[in-house]
């Protein structure tokens, strides 16, 4: 009785000086679950193909696009189809961004406020595409609520922009599995208005990881606007040719 009794008390003594119990066991915390969002989708490097449509009510369109991406300073993103457009491009070095035209051998700087313009007419602003904003850096988080779904739980996090933080958001709704996929997103002006959402399918495994591989992004304010973007090849934590990030490979049509 008195070795039972001992024992008894040994664990009380272990799990009082831990403090109760482990943060693993109450779950992630909301800064854990973005950065693992962020890591798992971006990485230290990427390189993907992907395809996007575009369907409003006057056009559809089909776009096929290679992007390298080093970081959160360094961006490519290179128009493979349609014919008439390949070699079109966009480089993001830091804040600057610059996009090249082939058929008219033209190279333009675009301003940080057109970042929030419509990339080829799909439901995604520039800052979406190389991410001139960080979710990790430029906004706090904290979960609002999680619940149970398809035997896993999913968190809703709240995300407001930090202080003078150069964001074009006012407010991101994230649902994130607890293994780190991304499940939905909602946009927000800085007034509040419903912008755009974003859900996340098709959970395969793609370049050694298991990530949501077709996102489909509708657009809150103009009717029948969609986005439908699926990862055709992706990459993770490869090495990059600096010279990728360069206005010369930029310029050149036979880089890819």
């Amino acid at each position: 009785m008195r070795t039972w009794i001992s024992v008894v008390l040994v664990l009380l003594g272990l799990l009082f000086s831990l403090g109760g119990p482990s943060r693993a066991a109450q779950g992630p915390t909301a800064e854990e679950l973005v950065h693992g969002v962020d890591q798992l989708l971006r990485a230290d490097s990427n390189i993907m193909q992907i395809e996007m449509d575009v369907t409003t009510p006057d056009y559809q369109r089909t776009d096929v696009l290679k992007i390298y991406m080093k970081g959160e300073e360094k961006a490519l993103i290179k128009l493979i189809a349609p014919a008439e457009g390949r070699g079109t491009g966009w480089l993001k070095l830091g804040d600057q961004l610059w996009m090249y035209i082939p058929s008219i051998d033209q190279l333009m700087k675009i301003p940080p406020s057109m970042m929030m313009q419509s990339f080829r007419g799909s439901t995604f602003s520039y800052d979406d595409l190389v991410k001139e904003s960080s979710i990790v850096r430029d906004y706090t988080s904290k979960i609002v609520s999680s619940e149970s779904q398809d035997g896993r739980i999913v968190y809703l996090l709240e995300l407001d922009p930090k202080p003078d933080a150069p964001v074009v958001y006012g407010k991101i709704l994230f649902w994130v599995r607890e293994d780190f996929i991304p499940v939905k997103e909602e946009f927000y002006a800085e007034e509040g208005t419903a912008l755009k959402v974003t859900n996340f399918r098709e959970i395969k495994e793609m370049g050694g990881r298991t990530i949501p591989t077709v996102w489909v992004t509708t657009d809150l304010l103009e009717k029948h606007h969609v986005t439908t973007l699926v990862i055709i090849s992706a990459e993770f934590d490869v090495k990059i040719d600096p010279q990728v990030f360069t206005l010369k490979y930029l310029e050149d049509p036979s880089k890819f």
